[in-house]
């Protein structure tokens, strides 16, 4: 009798034992949290973004070059595209253009240019890298066939120098200047402050800078101070044979 009870005690104790184990592996398959495609650090295909007036932008990544090679060397690509931003430049031109700003700290930006896709004539998007600075202003040449876009970088939070890059909207080209000295100074380095610059033909522009010898920090300050600033006046030729 004794045996048949022990027997009978140790068969629910192993019926028991096998129903938790059941239990167990069907709690643990609920609760198993599926990657989530949003973490994923692949590139994507396309980027789609929208513009300073909600217009959206919608580029193939094989189009940007330079920001596809910055998504690729970002740890978290999903956070950087999220960053990303896009600015449609009012060009009186029929092509849309836009500046792609990444790698952003406060306004201070990688910048390309893009010229978007005409599928009606089947011309493609292209873009050029242009700068690392803060985008300031554009100014279009007489014949809308070029730009000057103008870049600002901070010095001492009270001081910007700027530099001025010029780029052939046709061929997507970045214009050089005839004068490497001029090249240096008011296209490649933030020397002087631009108080402004225009167009005087289509391959000249005109830059107006302080009337001080020396671009250092104080002259330039005590100069900034003025009522009336006196400013010079610099012609730069635009090298030829560009377009």
């Amino acid at each position: 009798m004794y045996r048949k009870s022990f027997t009978a005690l140790f068969t629910v104790i192993l019926t028991v034992a096998a129903l938790a184990a059941i239990v167990v592996v069907i709690i643990s398959k609920s609760s198993a949290v599926p990657p989530s495609p949003a973490n994923s650090n692949t590139l994507p295909s396309a980027l789609d973004l929208v513009d300073q007036d909600g217009n959206p932008v919608h580029l193939e990544l094989s189009s940007l070059p330079l920001y596809e090679q910055y998504l690729e060397s970002s740890r978290d690509i999903p956070a950087e595209i999220a960053r990303t931003q896009a600015e449609t430049l009012p060009l009186s031109r029929p092509e849309r253009f836009l500046l792609l700003k990444y790698n952003c700290g406060n306004k201070h930006c990688d910048t390309n240019l893009v010229r978007m896709a005409e599928p009606e004539s089947g011309s493609p998007t292209i873009s050029i890298g242009l700068a690392g600075g803060i985008y300031q202003d554009f100014q279009l040449s007489p014949d809308g066939n070029s730009v000057l876009l103008r870049f600002a970088y901070n010095e001492g939070g009270t001081l910007l120098r700027h530099i001025l890059i010029a780029a052939e909207l046709r061929k997507m080209e970045l214009l050089p200047a005839a004068s490497a000295t001029l090249a240096d100074t008011y296209m490649h380095t933030p020397n002087w402050p631009i108080v402004s610059y225009r167009w005087i033909s289509n391959q000249q522009f005109r830059v107006e800078r302080p009337d001080l010898d020396s671009a250092e920090y104080q002259a330039v300050q005590q100069w900034s101070s003025l009522d009336h600033p006196p400013v010079r006046a610099i012609d730069i030729l635009l090298k030829t044979g560009t377009r």
